[in-house]
């Protein structure tokens, strides 16, 4: 709904003369028939968020406050886990992500590397952003980066075998759990002993047999 009103008020921007362009009086009105009230965004709870760090970043209304994202299940050859600056634009963000899909794909691993996945998601999850504000002909490469990352995803996830809506329903697997011990009583430190043998009463010295 905000992608939709957004699209309404880029129109008030467009340039005199073109057939697009509305007031801002014409733009209310489209809106409210388009659009509507947009309802109060919900409050979470921490049980909505995975365990971690994510609800004391977050809180309750979800407003990102972390310096760098991070790609789950996507690491270097080493495992070290792979991050991005936060304050990255969607187009940075998708340049960078699609670029080290090209170089897992093509020199880190194989054509099935099990990170592919993950950052063919990534860019899924980019596509609306990009398409709104990135969807005009960028000049130092003559066509649209919105299309451009489209047309991107979709040759991947057809290769992947993954259609667009398998790539926007991937989430990260649940982590293992331990196996829990089983209860007990715990072993006790010191050692069995046997019964005391009696000493010799010839000689005292003589030592005891176990």
């Amino acid at each position: 709904l905000q992608r939709a009103e957004d699209a309404i008020d880029a129109r008030v921007n467009l340039p005199d003369g073109d057939p697009e362009k509305i007031s801002a009086d014409e733009a209310a009105r489209e809106k409210q028939k388009t659009v509507g009230d947009i309802p109060v965004p919900p409050k979470y709870a921490q049980a909505d968020f995975l365990p971690g760090p994510f609800w004391r970043l977050r809180g309750k209304l979800d407003v990102p406050k972390e310096r760098f994202v991070s790609f789950p299940h996507v690491t270097t050859a080493d495992g070290t886990a792979l991050v991005a600056w936060a304050g990255s634009d969607h187009l940075q963000l998708a340049k960078a992500v699609s670029g080290l899909y090209v170089d897992i794909r093509d020199r880190q691993g194989t054509q099935d590397d099990p990170r592919l996945f993950p950052l063919l998601a990534v860019l899924v999850d980019l596509l609306p952003w990009l398409k709104q504000y990135h969807g005009a002909i960028d000049p130092e490469f003559g066509i649209s980066m919105a299309d451009s990352f489209a047309s991107f995803v979709a040759t991947e996830g057809q290769r992947l075998g993954k259609s667009i809506s398998d790539l926007a329903a991937w989430t990260p697997p649940p982590k293992a759990k331990r196996a829990k011990k089983a209860a007990g009583k715990r072993p006790s430190n010191k050692q069995s002993r046997g019964p005391e043998p009696a000493e010799s009463e010839e000689d005292p010295s003589l030592s005891r047999s176990p």
